[in-house]
């Protein structure tokens, strides 16, 4: 009776380890999936956008990439860290598209004009950097 016990517990354990690394996978994928839609656009002065940084985004990312229409943006902020002083780096915007397509749109208009400020996805850090302009 004691060695079913053992058994049927042991087995009960090895369930529950392989159904909580299916659960962590699920999740992983599901968090990378969600983060295919953000960007984060570095380069701006700090407090730009106004009130309302979709509305500034939406207007600054089709004339400044020369895009033929305005991508749906479904949020965007100011990261998340202390607000900068004056002579200090300004916080990059995060933005989540509506379409991923936006996405892949907007990282390939940047990739051509390298000019402007880098834009680079969350998901694998794909970088688009500026050219200097230094003579």
């Amino acid at each position: 009776m004691l060695t079913s016990l053992h058994q049927d517990y042991d087995e009960l354990a090895e369930n529950h380890t392989r159904a909580e690394a299916q659960l962590r996978a699920q999740h992983g994928d599901q968090e990378n999936r969600q983060r295919r839609k953000h960007l984060t656009v570095d380069g701006f002065p700090e407090g730009v956008e106004g009130k309302d940084a979709v509305v500034f985004l939406e207007e600054w990312l089709p004339s400044i990439l020369d895009l033929p229409d305005t991508p749906e943006i479904e949020r965007a902020h100011c990261t998340l860290r202390r607000k900068p002083q004056e002579s200090g780096m300004p916080r990059a915007f995060v933005i989540k598209f509506l379409r991923y397509r936006d996405t892949v749109r907007i990282l390939e208009a940047a990739r051509k004009k390298r000019e402007h400020a880098y834009v680079r996805q969350l998901q694998n850090n794909v970088v688009s950097r500026p050219i200097s302009h230094t003579a």
